[in-house]
């Protein structure tokens, strides 16, 4: 079923569509009832208080927690994952990373290593190496080259992102191609996964799920103050590894290939916050073919991946869709906040204070729903 089909089937079911922040999404055919509990959100999505939309799902106990935290009082936001107070980068995966050097690729990297990869980049995992078949992939390197280049003196985004790194040609290779590095990490002692790959898997009851919520806002703080716009941040470019001896997980982002930085950033600032808390593409085609169209192929075809590898923090709350209504609207006012306070803040610290706010409302949000779903 191709788009223009799609598009057709989604004006059929809903020929007048809201496009904005709070549109009920078209390829849902609701009940009187069901139209009635969204419009029952909407109304209150009119709230500028965050909390009051929580007050429909949470507890007491979280009301009052969450009017403290508009006070900037985060004394009673609880903290279980160490991602929202006082944070602290462990340097504990970097140890366990395995350097490849260039007398090692030299004396075992040949042509038939890269047997893996796609139309642009052939991958040898055992060094660690990437080829570059075409224009695009040697277009990558050089921008991720440049970016590593960029990140220098700044750990926090090193800590956050994993670049690809152009080299030399080792010797016993074709030299036409041009070659990059990545890091790679003892393999018995680390487990490497797209977070695509496990959101539906993750254990709840121990925090892992949250955990990696908290840090890709961390990471989306530490990419606004390193002056980084990712612009692309699915799953599919999200990389989970988590030590095998101790659980500790570490969340990495990938493939800059949409990247605006530096000079350029300013126009694209809150472009992450935008897709990360409102669902918003890079355009409104974007959003309403990623939203509308796309979403309406996976209601007829469960594993259209397009469809499955958005809005990360939304599935890492809520991945089977159980409370989406309430999720979206939640997380688009707390996008919202966040960017108000952003574009107020005068210094580093008010937009860590910013972030926080996000962080603990999220927490919050997590924490509600899964207690809901253990009745």
């Amino acid at each position: 079923m191709n788009a223009i089909a799609l598009f057709t089937i989604a004006n059929a079911i809903s020929p007048s569509v809201n496009t904005g922040s709070n549109a009920i999404p078209i390829y849902e055919n609701s009940s009187k009832q069901e139209l009635g509990e969204v419009s029952k959100w909407q109304d209150e999505m009119e709230s500028e208080d965050i909390f009051k939309i929580a007050s429909l799902v949470m507890d007491q106990d979280a009301i009052r927690i969450s009017s403290q935290v508009t006070d900037d009082d985060f004394s009673l936001c609880r903290d279980r994952t160490g991602w929202i107070h006082s944070v602290t980068y462990s340097d504990n995966l970097d140890e366990l990373v395995v350097h490849i050097d260039s007398k090692e690729r030299d004396a075992t990297l040949t042509d038939a290593a890269f047997k893996s990869g796609g139309v642009n980049k052939k991958v040898d995992r055992t060094t660690g190496t990437l080829r570059a078949d075409t224009k695009i992939g040697r277009e990558d390197f050089e921008r991720e080259t440049a970016l590593a280049a960029y990140s220098e003196g700044k750990p926090e985004l090193i800590f956050f992102t994993s670049y690809q790194r152009k080299i030399d040609a080792p010797k016993r290779v074709d030299k036409k191609y041009t070659y990059a590095e990545f890091d790679i990490f003892e393999k018995d002692a680390v487990s490497s996964e797209e977070l695509l790959d496990i959101v539906y898997f993750l254990d709840r009851e121990s925090d892992d799920a949250l955990n990696i919520a908290l840090q890709l806002i961390e990471a989306a703080k530490v990419m606004y103050q390193g002056e980084l716009a990712h612009r692309d941040l699915h799953m599919g470019n999200l990389i989970v590894h988590k030590i095998n001896k101790t659980d500790e997980l570490f969340l990495k982002v990938i493939d800059f290939g949409r990247v605006k930085y530096d000079s350029d950033f300013d126009s694209y600032q809150y472009n992450d916050i935008h897709y990360l808390f409102d669902r918003e593409g890079e355009s409104f085609f974007e959003t309403f073919a990623r939203n509308y169209i796309v979403a309406l192929g996976s209601y007829f075809f469960d594993d259209l991946e397009i469809a499955q590898k958005h809005y990360p923090i939304h599935k890492l709350i809520d991945p089977f869709g159980d409370h989406k209504k309430v999720v979206r609207n939640s997380l688009s006012k707390i996008g919202q906040k966040l960017e108000s306070d952003l574009s107020k803040a005068k210094n580093e610290q008010e937009q860590d204070t910013a972030f926080m706010h996000a962080k603990c409302s999220v927490s919050q949000l997590f924490d509600q729903f899964n207690q809901q779903d253990s009745f």
